[in-house]
């Protein structure tokens, strides 16, 4: 792996050449390394939720972009995805995401993300999300800390299209999505990273519904979610991005890095808002944590 800035565009580019060899659905002979009685197909796990009968899994990626590169498989179900997982199934993977993030959390930036579906990226459908860790702060993170400070956080003063659901979370529409249909989940309060937020009661039942919304309100199998929490010493407002995706990128936005949304963003807050609206406002409830048995990884 190696890390370079292109001179031209000032893009930064990790050069992973392994990547290439990593297992596809629907490959010749594909055989699913994350499903039961394949574990000897991974490298070691350096965490697992539940016995032999595993309900998560987490280890190396064999094949990383980074130093540190981490699959989280979600579930012993290679059809299931997060509008079929009850809450407290949801709950714990949420529970694993921030213990991962809380590991690394004097790393300089820590990002998961979940790729569903073959226009996302996913090259395997089994339900997965990934952690990266790296040892510089991206361009995206460090350009949003600058607008999510506390006292001038654009979060804190959302002003586009936005629901107040149960449990202080908001789900809001930016006023300039990027991408069509997309949609953030985040703290009303003032909240620095995603693993010091304590109604994961609350967000396992949102995230349910949120993908839920996709698939069946939008019609939309393939989708991105995307963790965004704090860079080390940077104060931000941790959200999550949820991008559902319909159609690949095209020569314009890599010609121009400008982004075409055929898709209107108040289209988009009206279905949230009627989708919504349909659940009585008392039904999320604060939930506990839950356990887990963690193996703690032998490098950080």
């Amino acid at each position: 792996m190696e890390d370079r800035r292109d001179p031209f565009r000032g893009i930064r580019v990790i050069f992973a050449p392994e990547r290439v060899k990593r297992p596809h659905e629907g490959d010749k002979d594909f055989i699913c390394p994350f499903c039961p009685g394949n574990e000897n197909l991974t490298p070691p796990e350096v965490l697992r939720v539940g016995d032999e009968k595993w309900r998560i899994r987490v280890f190396p990626n064999k094949y990383p972009f980074a130093e540190i590169h981490e699959v989280i498989v979600e579930s012993p179900d290679h059809f299931s995805d997060i509008n079929e997982f009850s809450v407290e199934h949801m709950g714990e993977i949420i529970r694993v995401w921030m213990d991962r993030m809380r590991f690394y959390g004097e790393r300089e930036y820590t990002i998961v993300f979940r790729n569903y579906g073959k226009i996302s990226g996913a090259s395997i459908l089994h339900p997965h999300s990934q952690l990266v860790s790296l040892n510089f702060v991206p361009d995206i993170p460090r350009r949003e800390a600058e607008v999510l400070k506390f006292g001038n956080c654009m979060l804190c003063n959302f002003e586009e299209n936005f629901l107040h659901i149960g449990g202080d979370i908001i789900i809001g529409v930016p006023k300039v999505p990027s991408h069509p249909r997309e949609f953030w989940i985040f703290p009303r309060e003032h909240i620095r990273n995603f693993y010091e937020f304590e109604r994961i009661g609350d967000l396992a039942e949102i995230l349910i519904k949120a993908v839920r919304f996709v698939k069946g309100i939008l019609g939309i199998g393939d989708y991105n979610l995307i963790i965004h929490s704090a860079p080390r010493d940077l104060d931000y407002h941790w959200h999550i991005e949820v991008i559902p995706r319909k159609g690949y990128l095209a020569g314009f936005e890599f010609g121009t890095g400008v982004f075409i949304n055929h898709h209107p963003p108040e289209r988009v807050f009206e279905k949230l808002k009627g989708y919504f609206s349909t659940f009585p406002p008392d039904t999320l409830k604060k939930m506990p944590l839950f356990g887990f048995s963690t193996l703690l990884p032998s490098t950080s």
